[in-house]
């Protein structure tokens, strides 16, 4: 069963395409979770501070050093356990 090189090379071309598609939506993705995460930490953190009395200036300042913290951590774990 032969197959011509044309026929082979717009093969390679379309899952060429394919995969770079799909890695651009994966990229996406990571950093929708990343942001996500930072989110949830931000309530965490803001709903944490102001059950312990603080005022609602101070609970804003932590939730945020929580949404900064936390979704760089997430970017660093991910550039680490990133595919060779």
């Amino acid at each position: 069963m032969a197959t011509s090189l044309a026929h082979l090379q717009t093969d390679n071309r379309s899952l060429t395409e394919k995969l770079d598609r799909a890695n651009a939506k994966i990229t996406y993705l990571k950093v929708a979770v990343s942001l996500m995460t930072g989110v949830i930490a931000f309530f965490v953190g803001y709903l944490v501070v102001r059950h312990l009395a603080a005022e609602a200036l101070a609970a804003l300042g932590a939730g945020g050093v929580c949404f900064a913290t936390f979704t760089g951590l997430s970017f660093t774990v991910q550039a680490h356990l990133k595919r060779p």
